[in-house]
């Protein structure tokens, strides 16, 4: 595993294209929304299993590599999460992706 990168403002510097990189995958995204409601009846994620209200604890004793952002200080924030069906793509490709990792061939 690689060691955590301190945060720093000057990491991310937007790439020239970046602006075009942005319309192609917000195109990308309406299609898939258009081709799953066109197939299934409905948009992506559509259906909620559970929402679950929930607290995210900021411990005080994170290595300091961790201890950036919002993690820098001992704190609490609410949450809420959702539990969605997972799209039919996904249904379709978790057996494989379950085989890979099985047979050390996924990524970990």
């Amino acid at each position: 595993m690689k060691p955590p990168v301190p945060f720093s403002p000057d990491l991310e510097h937007p790439e020239d294209n970046e602006a075009e990189t942005i319309e192609g995958l917000k195109a990308a995204l309406h299609d898939i929304l258009a081709v799953t409601s066109r197939d299934y009846g409905h948009a992506v994620h559509a259906k909620s299993h559970a929402i679950v209200t929930a607290e995210l604890q900021v411990l005080g004793d994170l290595p300091e590599d961790y201890a950036q952002g919002l993690f820098a200080v001992p704190s609490t924030h609410p949450a809420l999460i959702r539990i969605p069906t997972p799209p039919p793509a996904m249904t379709y490709l978790m057996p494989y992706l379950r085989s890979a990792r099985s047979n050390g061939s996924g990524d970990d």
